[in-house]
């Protein structure tokens, strides 16, 4: 075997993209020592577990923590009256950290599209 410079080729052994080692397979292509590598059949990390849309952190763009749970509650269904009720607050202050107030302060449709888009389309059923 002629001397080369390249280790793959020395030691038989490089790195996957996970930084796991692997074997190799030395060859010869055109009269040249190459190193064949073999596909990767089987990916070694774990599959992320499926999630509900809801988790999704598009969604959740620019709100702020007690905005985020109000909306994961909506997208879970919950109704406003009853996501007042468990949080010991009216309606109306629901309506008004979704809808802000008339001074145009707050409001969680001024901040993020998707509470906007759910908003226009409880407006118009």
């Amino acid at each position: 075997m002629e001397e080369t410079n390249f280790d793959i080729l020395r030691f038989r052994r490089c790195s996957d993209l996970y930084g796991n080692p692997v074997s190799v397979t030395i060859g010869r292509r055109n009269g040249k020592t190459e190193a064949f590598l073999r596909p990767l059949s089987e990916d070694p990390s774990p599959a992320p577990e499926p999630q509900g849309f809801e988790d999704n952190p598009k969604y959740y763009v620019n709100l702020n923590p007690v905005e985020r749970r109000t909306f994961r509650k909506i997208l879970l269904g919950q109704s406003v009256a009853n996501i007042a009720k468990e949080e010991g607050i009216k309606r109306s202050s629901v309506y008004a950290r979704i809808c802000g107030n008339s001074k145009g302060q707050g409001g969680m449709i001024a901040k993020n599209f998707w509470v906007l888009l759910w908003w226009r389309l409880r407006q118009k059923t």
